[in-house]
């Protein structure tokens, strides 16, 4: 569909629903809006959307797809000096195989530290968390590797914890010292 301005589309278009019909008789397919800045274009994409554009002689063409996890938030926090506690959510998924849960000491080399499934294909928000014990202390940094069922993967912002667990001793010696 090549848009100038605003467009009203009349028709017949054949959709398929993944997840069964929904239940009002008129639905939204995609509300966008847009900026023209610079001579180009900048789509605000809804959530659970994701899009391009390109010109095509003075024509702008957009073609967009709805995501298959749409990850709302991501959030690692210390619960005590030697654990974190992780907790994420989503707005709707498809195809979704699950999480791989990943850490870092820093930021670099990144290790699997666990996994948690997905809700397959769900329109529904869903909530999930996993514990970690690190066994150092310092920074450490979690991210989530959103993983489908056909091998597609996406991963998420990365997040820092600082963690003071007492493994990281000194010891003086020798004891008692009488110079210094």
């Amino acid at each position: 569909i090549i848009v100038d301005g605003d467009a009203t589309i009349g028709g017949t278009i054949n959709i398929t629903f993944p997840l069964g019909t929904p239940s009002n008789s008129t639905f939204a397919i995609l509300t966008a809006t847009g900026v023209k800045t610079d001579n180009s274009p900048t789509i605000n994409w809804p959530a659970g959307y994701s899009g391009s554009g390109v010109f095509v002689g003075n024509e702008y063409q957009v073609s967009f797809s709805v995501l298959p996890v749409e990850l709302v938030f991501f959030h690692a926090e210390k619960k005590d000096n030697n654990s974190v506690n992780m907790n994420w959510q989503t707005a709707s998924e498809q195809n979704n195989r699950g999480f791989e849960i990943q850490r870092s000491n820093d930021g670099v080399d990144w290790k699997s530290i666990g996994f948690v499934d997905g809700a397959g294909t769900t329109l529904e928000e869903q909530y999930y968390s996993f514990n970690d014990r690190p066994n150092s202390s310092g920074i450490t940094y979690y991210r989530l590797k959103q993983m489908d069922f056909d091998g597609q993967f996406e991963f998420s912002q990365v997040r820092s914890v600082e963690l003071k667990n007492g493994k990281n001793e000194f010891k003086i010696y020798p004891n008692p010292a009488t110079s210094y």
